[in-house]
């Protein structure tokens, strides 16, 4: 799923339809007995999120979110290399070399992925600098349908150039606070946990068609559009969520 790279916008809008009241989303939660135990819960993530995000500026929440994008890139380019060069090496005579390359560009796996922006940043200088003709020559003999492993490390080490440069764009506007990106984080991971909770008691509660759509059909859209985003493929059209006048998330 990549509900992990929605913008804190695009959560708080799916949310505010599960949390604000005469939406027919919360309607719906309410009428289930599965997925109202879960509201309390759904109204605290989301008002977490909003108070964390109006404390960002307008023009440090502009970068954030062009980090969230980046990062999306990042985190696939990892995760396909770590992948490719793992399935390969059981069936190749470089067994050995293949796992060695995987380990030296990502000691931690693909678990390299939850490493800080500025983590990210700082390793894939590190590799740069490390990669001489020699490890140049030997991942561009890997293969990969149309590329070549040093076409994905070339790719991945841009992504932590942009990410080090963003996260420099915003120390400068001084909207690198510690404390403040560590609570968006946290918030952001709670959400992320409740939406999972919400579809998975709706899968137990074995909720109908209609009700299905209501409730998730913007989130899949965001979804969807979020993976585009990671992949460089042009968005759908969004669908706004539904709010009224009094939604705590237009204030």
């Amino acid at each position: 799923m990549a509900l992990k790279w929605l913008t804190a916008e695009e959560m708080v809008a799916i949310s505010a339809a599960w949390v604000v009241a005469d939406q027919a989303g919360r309607a719906a939660i309410e009428k289930i007995p599965l997925l109202a135990v879960l509201l309390p819960n759904l109204e605290k993530v989301h008002d977490d999120l909003v108070a964390l995000r109006s404390k960002e500026p307008p023009n440090v929440a502009a970068i954030s979110q062009k980090e969230l994008e980046v990062d999306a890139k990042h985190d696939a380019l990892v995760r396909g290399m770590v992948g490719t060069l793992t399935m390969l090496a059981p069936i190749s005579d470089d067994r050995e070399e293949l796992l060695a390359i995987r380990d030296k560009l990502f000691p931690e796996g693909a678990s390299h992925t939850q490493l800080s922006y500025r983590g990210e940043a700082g390793h894939a200088a590190v590799i740069a600098a490390q990669i001489d003709d020699a490890m140049k020559a030997r991942l561009k003999a890997i293969a990969v349908h149309k590329k070549t492993m040093f076409d994905l490390v070339t790719a991945w080490i841009e992504t932590g150039k942009q990410l080090g440069q963003l996260e420099e764009d915003k120390a400068r506007l001084g909207g690198n606070s510690p404390s403040l990106g560590a609570e968006l984080q946290t918030a952001r991971t709670a959400w992320l946990r409740m939406a999972k909770a919400l579809l998975s008691n709706a899968k137990l509660a074995e909720i109908d068609s209609a009700t299905d759509q209501v409730l998730f059909s913007p989130l899949r859209k965001a979804e969807q559009a979020a993976e585009s985003r990671a992949h460089g493929k042009p968005a759908p059209a969004p669908v706004p969520a539904p709010a009224p006048a009094s939604d705590p998330t237009k204030s």
